[in-house]
C-alpha cells in the first residue's frame, strides 16, 4: 500500500514442460549426432558458409589430413586443396560452385584432391549437405579416401594400354613376316621358274625360224613378268633401313611409283634427325607412307602429292596431302588402309587426323611420340 506494506501476493505459474522436453530432446539429438559424427567411418568436416572456415571435425578427419584440431579450425577447404585439380580446373572456382550448391540444398557429390599437412595428395570422394537444425546453417563435408581405387584404375588403364600395344605390335610383326615370306617366295621361287622358262625359250629360238616371232614375244612377256615381280618383291620386303635412311627409302618408293604413274611429288623434310627415331618407328612411318600413297593411287585420281615432315623434341609430325577427288570423312569406310595407319600410329601413342571433303583432296596428318622406344 501507500505505506509500503505488502497487502497482496500474486503468483503466476507457467507450464514449461514442453520446453523442458524439447530441450531434453535437443540435448539427446545433439548427443546422438555427436556419436554418429565421431564414429562415422569417413572423415567429416563442418564448414561455416559465411567465414569459409572449418568449425568442426571428427578424429578420422584429423588422421586423414595429418593435422591437429587447433590447426584445422584456422583453415578453409581451399587451404587443403591444390591450386589445380587433376581435370585442369581451378580449385577455388570449383569449390565456390560446390559450396553454393550445398547452400541451396542440392547435396553435390564429386571427386576431389586434397593435401594433408605434409603436402601429400589424397584422392577423395566428397559429399556436401546443409545442416540447418543447430542455429546458423553449416555445411557438412563427408570425405572418403579413394586413393587406392584411383591408383588401381590407373594401373588397370596402363595395363590395358600396354596390352593393346602388345597386340598391335604382334599384328604389325605378323604383317611384316607375311610380307617378307611373300617377297622371298616371289623372288626366290617364282622368279627362278620364269628365269628357267626364259632359258628354254632362248634355246627353242635356235631350232627354227618359223616360231621365232612368237617365241620372241613370249620371251618379252616373261621378261616383263620378271620385272614386275621384282618390283612387287621390293614393295613387299621391308626396307633395310640399316643400309639406307628412312627418307632415302621413301624416295625410292616415290621413284618406283613415278615409273608407272604420272603423279607429281613435292617433298619437305629438311633437318630430320633419324637417329632420334627407333627402327620400329622408322619402319612404321615407311609403311604408313606406302599405305597412304597406295590409297592415293587407287582412289584419289590426284595429280600432285606433297609429303612433309616436321621434327621437334619428342615429336615427329608427318603430312601427306593430295589434290584428288577427296571424300566425306563422316561416312564409314570399309577399307583397312586407314585402320592399319591408325593401328601403327597408336602403337607409338600418336594421333591421326584426316582432313578431306568431296572435290577438295585429302590431307593425312600423323603425329608420333618419338619418346616411345624399343624394349
Amino acid at each position: 500500500n501507500q505505506e509500503g506494506k505488502v497487502v497482496t501476493i500474486m503468483s503466476l505459474v507457467q507450464d514449461i514442460t514442453e520446453r523442458k522436453e524439447a530441450e531434453k530432446q535437443l540435448i539427446n539429438n545433439e548427443v546422438r549426432f555427436r556419436e554418429f559424427f565421431e564414429t562415422a567411418p569417413e572423415a567429416l568436416l563442418v564448414i561455416d558458409p559465411v567465414s569459409g572456415l572449418f568449425t568442426d571435425y571428427n578424429d578420422n578427419a584429423l588422421k586423414l589430413l595429418q593435422s591437429s584440431g587447433e590447426e584445422l579450425l584456422t583453415r578453409s577447404p581451399i587451404d587443403i586443396s591444390p591450386a589445380i585439380q587433376p581435370d585442369g580446373k581451378r580449385s577455388d572456382e570449383q569449390l565456390n560452385i560446390f559450396l553454393r550448391l550445398a547452400t541451396d540444398e542440392v547435396r553435390p557429390v564429386f571427386d576431389w584432391v586434397i593435401c594433408d599437412s605434409k603436402g601429400k595428395n589424397i584422392f577423395c570422394e566428397v559429399r556436401l549437405n546443409l545442416l540447418t537444425n543447430a542455429g546458423q546453417p553449416q555445411i557438412r563435408a563427408s570425405i572418403l579416401d579413394i586413393t587406392e581405387r584411383v591408383e588401381l584404375e590407373r594401373r588397370l588403364l596402363e595395363e590395358k594400354i600396354k596390352k593393346q600395344q602388345e597386340i598391335t605390335e604382334a599384328v604389325l610383326i605378323a604383317q611384316e613376316q607375311e610380307r617378307t615370306f611373300l617377297g622371298e617366295e616371289l623372288h626366290d621361287n617364282i622368279n627362278q621358274i620364269l628365269a628357267a622358262s626364259k632359258l628354254y625359250i632362248d634355246y627353242s629360238m635356235k631350232t627354227g625360224e618359223i616360231r621365232r616371232d612368237l617365241v620372241i614375244s613370249g620371251r618379252d612377256y616373261i621378261v616383263t613378268a620378271m620385272e614386275e615381280i621384282r618390283k612387287l618383291s621390293k614393295s613387299l620386303l621391308p626396307p633395310s633401313l640399316g643400309e639406307v635412311s628412312m627418307l632415302e627409302a621413301i624416295n625410292d618408293l616415290i621413284e618406283n611409283i613415278q615409273q608407272a604413274n604420272t603423279l607429281i611429288f613435292t617433298r619437305d623434310w629438311n633437318d630430320i634427325d633419324e637417329k632420334a627415331l627407333s627402327d620400329k618407328l622408322k619402319l612404321s612411318i615407311f609403311r604408313i607412307v606406302q599405305e597412304q600413297l597406295n590409297n592415293v593411287i587407287k582412289h584419289a585420281r590426284a595429280k600432285t602429292v606433297h609429303i612433309g615432315f616436321r621434327q621437334q623434341p619428342g615429336i615427329l609430325q608427318m603430312t601427306i596431302k593430295d589434290d584428288g577427288v577427296g571424300f566425306d570423312t563422316s561416312v564409314k569406310r570399309k577399307g583397312v588402309g586407314l585402320k592399319n595407319i591408325a593401328s601403327r600410329t597408336g602403337f607409338f601413342n600418336g594421333d591421326v587426323m584426316i582432313l578431306s571433303k568431296p572435290g577438295a583432296g585429302c590431307e593425312l596428318s600423323v603425329k608420333f611420340d618419338t619418346a616411345v622406344v624399343d624394349e
